[in-house]
Protein backbone atom coordinates (compact mmCIF):
# COMPACT_ATOMS: atom_id res chain seq x y z
CA UNK A 1 0.00 0.00 0.00
CA UNK A 2 2.69 2.59 0.97
CA UNK A 3 4.47 1.66 -2.51
CA UNK A 4 1.17 2.45 -4.53
CA UNK A 5 1.13 5.81 -2.92
CA UNK A 6 4.18 6.58 -4.73
CA UNK A 7 2.82 5.74 -7.86
CA UNK A 8 -0.81 7.86 -6.86
CA UNK A 9 -0.05 11.99 -7.33
CA UNK A 10 -1.22 13.33 -4.31
CA UNK A 11 -2.37 10.26 -2.03
CA UNK A 12 -2.08 10.59 1.45
CA UNK A 13 -1.92 7.70 4.24
CA UNK A 14 -3.97 8.57 6.76
CA UNK A 15 -7.72 7.71 5.50
CA UNK A 16 -6.39 4.50 3.89
CA UNK A 17 -4.43 2.71 6.71
CA UNK A 18 -7.56 3.58 8.49
CA UNK A 19 -9.66 1.53 5.48
CA UNK A 20 -6.95 -1.33 5.71
CA UNK A 21 -7.19 -1.85 9.23
CA UNK A 22 -11.11 -1.93 8.84
CA UNK A 23 -10.79 -4.74 6.24
CA UNK A 24 -8.36 -6.41 8.00
CA UNK A 25 -10.59 -6.81 11.26
CA UNK A 26 -14.01 -7.05 9.63
CA UNK A 27 -13.21 -8.06 5.98
CA UNK A 28 -14.22 -6.74 2.38
CA UNK A 29 -17.68 -5.70 1.64
CA UNK A 30 -19.36 -3.05 0.06
CA UNK A 31 -20.06 -1.65 3.86
CA UNK A 32 -16.89 -1.84 5.47
CA UNK A 33 -15.10 -0.69 2.63
CA UNK A 34 -16.87 2.72 2.55
CA UNK A 35 -17.57 3.04 6.28
CA UNK A 36 -14.55 5.68 6.85
CA UNK A 37 -16.64 8.25 4.56
CA UNK A 38 -20.02 6.90 5.80
CA UNK A 39 -18.70 7.72 9.01
CA UNK A 40 -17.21 11.58 8.27
CA UNK A 41 -20.59 12.39 6.73
CA UNK A 42 -22.62 13.08 10.02
CA UNK A 43 -19.76 15.03 11.72
CA UNK A 44 -19.15 17.12 8.35
CA UNK A 45 -23.08 17.71 8.36
CA UNK A 46 -22.97 18.97 12.01
CA UNK A 47 -20.15 21.15 11.64
CA UNK A 48 -22.14 22.75 8.50
CA UNK A 49 -24.99 22.97 11.19
CA UNK A 50 -22.90 24.42 13.67
CA UNK A 51 -21.36 27.40 11.58
CA UNK A 52 -25.01 28.26 10.23
CA UNK A 53 -25.93 28.84 13.89
CA UNK A 54 -23.09 30.36 15.06
CA UNK A 55 -23.04 33.28 12.14
CA UNK A 56 -26.94 33.93 13.19
CA UNK A 57 -29.11 32.01 10.14
CA UNK A 58 -32.73 31.94 11.03
CA UNK A 59 -33.04 28.51 9.53
CA UNK A 60 -30.34 26.03 10.75
CA UNK A 61 -31.95 23.05 8.90
CA UNK A 62 -31.50 25.00 5.21
CA UNK A 63 -27.56 24.34 5.00
CA UNK A 64 -28.20 20.62 6.21
CA UNK A 65 -30.80 20.56 3.31
CA UNK A 66 -28.31 21.93 0.62
CA UNK A 67 -25.30 19.87 1.76
CA UNK A 68 -27.34 16.81 2.20
CA UNK A 69 -28.71 16.93 -1.92
CA UNK A 70 -25.15 17.95 -3.12
CA UNK A 71 -24.26 15.60 -5.50
CA UNK A 72 -20.33 16.20 -4.82
CA UNK A 73 -20.55 15.41 -0.99
CA UNK A 74 -23.08 12.78 -1.68
CA UNK A 75 -21.26 10.54 -3.63
CA UNK A 76 -18.15 10.89 -1.90
CA UNK A 77 -20.20 10.14 1.58
CA UNK A 78 -21.31 6.84 -0.17
CA UNK A 79 -17.48 5.82 -1.92
CA UNK A 80 -14.61 4.24 -0.24
CA UNK A 81 -12.61 7.88 -1.27
CA UNK A 82 -10.56 10.67 0.85
CA UNK A 83 -12.43 13.57 0.31
CA UNK A 84 -15.51 13.45 2.66
CA UNK A 85 -13.23 12.12 5.64
CA UNK A 86 -11.12 15.08 4.94
CA UNK A 87 -13.65 17.97 4.19
CA UNK A 88 -15.10 16.35 7.52
CA UNK A 89 -11.81 17.77 9.73
CA UNK A 90 -11.40 21.18 7.09
CA UNK A 91 -15.39 21.94 8.35
CA UNK A 92 -14.86 21.17 12.09
CA UNK A 93 -11.72 23.08 11.39
CA UNK A 94 -13.55 26.11 9.80
CA UNK A 95 -16.51 25.88 12.69
CA UNK A 96 -13.27 26.25 15.67
CA UNK A 97 -11.62 28.98 14.21
CA UNK A 98 -15.33 30.81 13.64
CA UNK A 99 -15.13 30.39 17.71
CA UNK A 100 -12.48 31.88 17.88
CA UNK A 101 -13.04 35.03 16.43
CA UNK A 102 -16.12 35.41 18.50
CA UNK A 103 -13.83 35.31 21.55
CA UNK A 104 -12.30 38.90 21.02
CA UNK A 105 -11.55 38.63 24.99
CA UNK A 106 -7.87 36.84 24.80
CA UNK A 107 -5.99 33.65 23.73
CA UNK A 108 -8.44 30.64 23.23
CA UNK A 109 -8.17 28.04 25.67
CA UNK A 110 -4.95 25.63 24.30
CA UNK A 111 -7.05 22.76 24.11
CA UNK A 112 -8.99 24.23 21.52
CA UNK A 113 -6.03 24.96 19.92
CA UNK A 114 -4.22 22.29 20.11
CA UNK A 115 -7.68 20.38 18.47
CA UNK A 116 -7.22 23.21 15.84
CA UNK A 117 -4.09 22.32 14.62
CA UNK A 118 -4.66 18.79 15.15
CA UNK A 119 -7.48 19.39 12.73
CA UNK A 120 -5.63 21.02 10.26
CA UNK A 121 -2.19 18.64 10.12
CA UNK A 122 -4.85 15.84 9.62
CA UNK A 123 -6.89 16.89 6.61
CA UNK A 124 -3.64 17.27 4.40
CA UNK A 125 -2.70 13.74 5.20
CA UNK A 126 -6.44 12.30 4.67
CA UNK A 127 -6.13 14.18 1.35
CA UNK A 128 -3.65 16.57 0.00
CA UNK A 129 -5.62 19.44 -1.70
CA UNK A 130 -7.28 19.79 2.06
CA UNK A 131 -4.07 22.18 2.51
CA UNK A 132 -6.10 24.92 0.90
CA UNK A 133 -8.36 25.45 3.27
CA UNK A 134 -5.21 25.81 5.89
CA UNK A 135 -3.79 28.42 3.54
CA UNK A 136 -7.56 30.09 3.50
CA UNK A 137 -7.20 30.24 7.47
CA UNK A 138 -3.82 31.85 7.38
CA UNK A 139 -4.40 34.08 5.15
CA UNK A 140 -7.96 35.20 7.20
CA UNK A 141 -6.12 35.09 10.37
CA UNK A 142 -3.38 37.58 8.97
CA UNK A 143 -6.32 40.04 7.29
CA UNK A 144 -9.12 39.91 9.46
CA UNK A 145 -9.33 43.41 11.43
CA UNK A 146 -10.59 41.56 14.39
CA UNK A 147 -7.53 39.45 14.25
CA UNK A 148 -5.12 42.03 14.05
CA UNK A 149 -7.06 44.15 17.24
CA UNK A 150 -5.70 41.30 19.67
CA UNK A 151 -2.15 40.08 18.87
CA UNK A 152 -2.09 37.66 21.51
CA UNK A 153 -4.88 36.06 19.95
CA UNK A 154 -3.57 36.61 16.67
CA UNK A 155 -0.16 34.87 17.35
CA UNK A 156 -1.40 31.78 19.16
CA UNK A 157 -4.06 30.78 16.40
CA UNK A 158 -0.65 31.63 13.72
CA UNK A 159 1.42 29.01 15.69
CA UNK A 160 -1.46 26.73 15.95
CA UNK A 161 -1.66 26.97 11.53
CA UNK A 162 2.18 26.71 11.83
CA UNK A 163 1.90 23.25 13.29
CA UNK A 164 -0.75 21.96 11.68
CA UNK A 165 1.26 22.81 8.52
CA UNK A 166 4.34 20.82 9.37
CA UNK A 167 3.43 16.88 8.44
CA UNK A 168 1.60 17.61 5.33
CA UNK A 169 4.54 19.45 4.54
CA UNK A 170 7.26 17.46 5.07
CA UNK A 171 5.11 14.21 3.35
CA UNK A 172 4.57 16.59 0.10
CA UNK A 173 8.27 17.02 0.13
CA UNK A 174 9.04 13.32 0.75
CA UNK A 175 7.03 12.35 -1.95
CA UNK A 176 7.24 15.21 -4.87
CA UNK A 177 9.08 13.48 -6.78
CA UNK A 178 7.80 10.06 -7.18
CA UNK A 179 4.57 11.73 -7.57
CA UNK A 180 6.27 13.98 -10.85
CA UNK A 181 7.97 10.72 -12.60
CA UNK A 182 3.95 9.23 -12.50
CA UNK A 183 2.35 11.52 -13.60
CA UNK A 184 5.60 11.65 -16.36
CA UNK A 185 5.34 7.98 -16.72
CA UNK A 186 1.11 7.89 -17.37
CA UNK A 187 0.93 10.97 -19.54
CA UNK A 188 -1.44 13.25 -17.61
CA UNK A 189 -1.17 17.47 -18.50
CA UNK A 190 -2.11 20.08 -17.49
CA UNK A 191 -4.95 22.10 -19.62
CA UNK A 192 -6.07 26.02 -18.67
CA UNK A 193 -8.41 27.00 -21.26
CA UNK A 194 -12.17 28.18 -21.47
CA UNK A 195 -13.04 24.73 -21.77
CA UNK A 196 -11.25 23.18 -18.79
CA UNK A 197 -12.04 26.30 -16.62
CA UNK A 198 -15.48 26.32 -17.44
CA UNK A 199 -16.31 22.56 -16.86
CA UNK A 200 -14.33 22.76 -13.65
CA UNK A 201 -16.32 25.21 -11.91
CA UNK A 202 -19.57 23.82 -13.30
CA UNK A 203 -18.94 20.81 -11.58
CA UNK A 204 -17.95 22.28 -8.33
CA UNK A 205 -21.03 20.64 -6.99
CA UNK A 206 -21.20 17.83 -8.47
CA UNK A 207 -24.88 18.62 -9.99
CA UNK A 208 -23.61 20.53 -13.27
CA UNK A 209 -24.12 23.69 -14.21
CA UNK A 210 -27.80 23.96 -12.82
CA UNK A 211 -26.75 23.15 -9.31
CA UNK A 212 -23.70 25.24 -9.44
CA UNK A 213 -24.88 28.39 -10.66
CA UNK A 214 -27.37 28.72 -8.29
CA UNK A 215 -25.72 28.02 -5.39
CA UNK A 216 -22.85 30.09 -6.66
CA UNK A 217 -25.57 33.04 -7.20
CA UNK A 218 -27.33 32.59 -3.73
CA UNK A 219 -23.92 32.61 -2.06
CA UNK A 220 -22.88 35.83 -3.72
CA UNK A 221 -25.75 37.44 -2.75
CA UNK A 222 -25.53 36.09 0.62
CA UNK A 223 -22.34 37.51 1.02
CA UNK A 224 -23.27 40.75 -0.05
CA UNK A 225 -26.85 41.34 1.73
CA UNK A 226 -27.38 39.10 4.52
CA UNK A 227 -26.84 39.91 7.52
CA UNK A 228 -24.32 37.82 9.03
CA UNK A 229 -21.20 39.04 10.58
CA UNK A 230 -18.67 40.14 8.67
CA UNK A 231 -15.66 38.61 9.71
CA UNK A 232 -17.36 35.11 9.26
CA UNK A 233 -18.16 36.45 5.82
CA UNK A 234 -14.83 36.82 4.61
CA UNK A 235 -13.79 33.58 6.78
CA UNK A 236 -16.33 31.25 4.48
CA UNK A 237 -15.79 33.67 1.21
CA UNK A 238 -11.79 33.08 1.24
CA UNK A 239 -12.26 29.33 2.12
CA UNK A 240 -14.54 29.12 -1.16
CA UNK A 241 -11.74 31.15 -3.47
CA UNK A 242 -8.73 29.22 -2.33
CA UNK A 243 -10.34 26.41 -2.07
CA UNK A 244 -10.72 26.46 -5.68
CA UNK A 245 -7.76 28.68 -7.33
CA UNK A 246 -5.28 26.28 -4.91
CA UNK A 247 -7.05 22.70 -6.65
CA UNK A 248 -5.94 24.47 -10.25
CA UNK A 249 -2.82 25.95 -8.62
CA UNK A 250 -1.48 22.46 -7.59
CA UNK A 251 -2.66 20.80 -10.35
CA UNK A 252 -0.73 23.25 -12.63
CA UNK A 253 2.39 22.92 -10.65
CA UNK A 254 2.36 19.17 -10.55
CA UNK A 255 1.08 19.09 -14.43
CA UNK A 256 -1.64 17.19 -13.18
CA UNK A 257 -5.11 17.11 -15.05
CA UNK A 258 -7.54 19.60 -13.42
CA UNK A 259 -10.59 17.80 -11.21
CA UNK A 260 -13.66 19.36 -9.25
CA UNK A 261 -13.40 17.27 -6.62
CA UNK A 262 -9.96 18.64 -5.63
CA UNK A 263 -11.59 21.79 -4.13
CA UNK A 264 -14.66 19.95 -2.63
CA UNK A 265 -13.48 22.38 0.57
CA UNK A 266 -14.70 25.16 -1.18
CA UNK A 267 -18.23 23.35 -0.48
CA UNK A 268 -18.94 24.02 3.14
CA UNK A 269 -18.51 27.94 2.57
CA UNK A 270 -20.33 27.89 -0.37
CA UNK A 271 -23.15 26.04 1.22
CA UNK A 272 -23.45 28.22 4.82
CA UNK A 273 -22.85 31.72 2.51
CA UNK A 274 -25.65 30.09 -0.36
CA UNK A 275 -28.21 29.38 2.77
CA UNK A 276 -27.59 32.66 4.04
CA UNK A 277 -28.17 34.28 0.55
CA UNK A 278 -31.59 31.88 0.21
CA UNK A 279 -32.85 33.42 4.14
CA UNK A 280 -32.68 36.90 2.99
CA UNK A 281 -33.99 36.08 -0.35
CA UNK A 282 -37.00 34.66 0.65
CA UNK A 283 -37.70 37.89 3.44
CA UNK A 284 -38.05 39.49 0.41
CA UNK A 285 -39.64 37.05 -2.71
CA UNK A 286 -40.63 34.11 -0.68
CA UNK A 287 -42.53 32.58 -4.08
CA UNK A 288 -39.15 32.79 -6.11
CA UNK A 289 -36.78 32.20 -3.53
CA UNK A 290 -38.82 28.70 -2.95
CA UNK A 291 -38.84 27.62 -6.12
CA UNK A 292 -35.14 28.63 -6.78
CA UNK A 293 -33.91 26.30 -3.92
CA UNK A 294 -36.85 23.45 -5.27
CA UNK A 295 -35.05 23.51 -8.61
CA UNK A 296 -31.16 23.29 -7.21
CA UNK A 297 -32.87 20.17 -4.94
CA UNK A 298 -34.90 18.89 -7.66
CA UNK A 299 -31.65 18.66 -10.06
CA UNK A 300 -29.36 17.59 -7.25
CA UNK A 301 -31.22 14.70 -6.28
CA UNK A 302 -31.80 13.26 -9.93
CA UNK A 303 -27.90 13.42 -10.16
CA UNK A 304 -28.15 11.80 -6.78
CA UNK A 305 -29.68 8.66 -8.24
CA UNK A 306 -27.06 8.59 -10.90
CA UNK A 307 -24.63 8.10 -8.57
CA UNK A 308 -26.24 4.95 -7.12
CA UNK A 309 -26.37 3.81 -10.38
CA UNK A 310 -23.07 3.57 -11.41
CA UNK A 311 -22.32 0.70 -13.98
CA UNK A 312 -18.89 -0.18 -12.58
CA UNK A 313 -19.17 -3.28 -10.65
CA UNK A 314 -15.20 -4.69 -9.83
CA UNK A 315 -16.66 -7.76 -8.85
CA UNK A 316 -18.21 -8.51 -12.19
CA UNK A 317 -14.95 -7.60 -13.99
CA UNK A 318 -12.93 -9.53 -11.90
CA UNK A 319 -15.14 -12.59 -12.53
CA UNK A 320 -14.20 -12.24 -16.40
CA UNK A 321 -10.61 -12.15 -15.81
CA UNK A 322 -10.81 -15.27 -13.78
CA UNK A 323 -12.65 -17.01 -16.88
CA UNK A 324 -10.05 -15.43 -20.01
CA UNK A 325 -7.16 -16.51 -17.35
CA UNK A 326 -8.99 -20.38 -16.87
CA UNK A 327 -8.56 -20.41 -21.02
CA UNK A 328 -4.58 -20.05 -20.47
CA UNK A 329 -4.49 -16.34 -21.23
CA UNK A 330 -2.16 -14.41 -18.85
CA UNK A 331 -3.43 -10.94 -17.58
CA UNK A 332 -1.78 -7.46 -18.37
CA UNK A 333 -2.97 -3.95 -16.97
CA UNK A 334 -2.63 -1.55 -19.56
CA UNK A 335 -1.42 1.19 -16.63
CA UNK A 336 0.25 0.55 -13.20
CA UNK A 337 -2.22 3.19 -11.90
CA UNK A 338 -5.71 3.42 -13.52
CA UNK A 339 -5.87 -0.54 -14.30
CA UNK A 340 -3.81 -2.13 -11.84
CA UNK A 341 -4.15 -5.94 -11.23
CA UNK A 342 -4.14 -5.57 -7.63
CA UNK A 343 -7.72 -3.90 -8.09
CA UNK A 344 -9.27 -7.19 -9.46
CA UNK A 345 -7.04 -9.68 -7.24
CA UNK A 346 -8.57 -8.43 -4.04
CA UNK A 347 -11.48 -10.17 -4.93
CA UNK A 348 -9.49 -13.44 -6.60
CA UNK A 349 -6.26 -13.83 -5.33
CA UNK A 350 -5.40 -16.32 -8.06
CA UNK A 351 -5.05 -12.92 -10.56
CA UNK A 352 -1.77 -12.68 -9.45
CA UNK A 353 -0.59 -16.10 -10.85
CA UNK A 354 -1.77 -15.15 -13.77
CA UNK A 355 0.37 -12.00 -14.40
CA UNK A 356 2.20 -11.58 -17.48
CA UNK A 357 5.74 -12.14 -17.86
CA UNK A 358 6.47 -11.60 -21.32
CA UNK A 359 6.94 -15.27 -22.14
CA UNK A 360 3.16 -16.50 -22.79
CA UNK A 361 1.51 -16.46 -26.17
CA UNK A 362 -1.69 -15.79 -24.62
CA UNK A 363 -2.67 -12.09 -23.29
CA UNK A 364 -5.86 -10.68 -22.12
CA UNK A 365 -5.14 -7.09 -22.05
CA UNK A 366 -6.93 -5.25 -19.05
CA UNK A 367 -8.77 -1.44 -20.00
CA UNK A 368 -10.33 -0.06 -16.21
CA UNK A 369 -13.18 2.49 -16.16
CA UNK A 370 -10.28 5.00 -15.37
CA UNK A 371 -7.97 3.79 -18.52
CA UNK A 372 -6.91 7.11 -20.33
CA UNK A 373 -6.73 7.13 -24.42
CA UNK A 374 -3.29 7.38 -24.10
CA UNK A 375 -2.39 4.58 -21.68
CA UNK A 376 -4.41 1.98 -23.82
CA UNK A 377 -2.96 3.18 -27.18
CA UNK A 378 0.20 2.48 -25.72
CA UNK A 379 -0.10 -0.73 -24.35
CA UNK A 380 -2.14 -1.68 -27.93
CA UNK A 381 1.00 -0.87 -30.06
CA UNK A 382 3.25 -2.73 -27.52
CA UNK A 383 1.59 -5.71 -27.67
CA UNK A 384 1.78 -5.43 -31.78
CA UNK A 385 5.24 -4.49 -32.18
CA UNK A 386 5.90 -7.82 -30.52
CA UNK A 387 4.05 -9.74 -32.71
CA UNK A 388 0.61 -10.41 -31.04
CA UNK A 389 -2.51 -9.94 -33.06
CA UNK A 390 -6.08 -8.73 -31.68
CA UNK A 391 -8.75 -12.16 -30.98
CA UNK A 392 -11.88 -10.61 -29.78
CA UNK A 393 -13.35 -7.92 -26.85
CA UNK A 394 -15.24 -8.21 -23.88
CA UNK A 395 -16.40 -5.91 -21.31
CA UNK A 396 -18.26 -6.23 -18.15
CA UNK A 397 -18.53 -4.28 -14.73
CA UNK A 398 -17.21 -1.30 -16.45
CA UNK A 399 -13.61 -3.05 -17.44
CA UNK A 400 -13.24 -4.05 -21.39
CA UNK A 401 -10.79 -6.82 -21.87
CA UNK A 402 -9.21 -7.60 -24.98
CA UNK A 403 -7.45 -10.99 -26.03
CA UNK A 404 -4.51 -11.17 -27.95
CA UNK A 405 -2.54 -14.52 -29.48
CA UNK A 406 0.67 -13.87 -30.87
CA UNK A 407 1.76 -15.22 -34.67
CA UNK A 408 3.31 -18.17 -34.70
CA UNK A 409 6.69 -17.52 -36.11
Amino acid sequence: MFDWFRRSPGSAPVSYVLQWALVRIAGSSNLVVRLVSIAAALPALFAIWRIGVRIGLRSSRLPILIAIATPLLFRYSIEGRPYLPAFCLTALATLLLLQFVDRPDGRPPLWRLGAYGLLLASAPMVQASAASVTVAHGLFVLADRSMRGNRRRQVSILASIAIGVLVPLAWGLRMRHAWSQTIAQDGYTFAFTFRTVAGFLKDITGGGLICTGLLAAAAVYGYIWSGIPRPAKNLLALTVVTAICSAIAMDALAGYFTSPRQAIYCLCGLIVLAAAGWEYFQSRYSVPAVLFLGLFVAVAFARDVSVVRSKEDWKAATRMLAQVAAQGFCVLPDSYLTSPLAVYSFFDSSLETRRCTGAERLVALVHSPYTTRAARDSAVTALGNQGFVAAGTQASGGTTLERYVKRPL
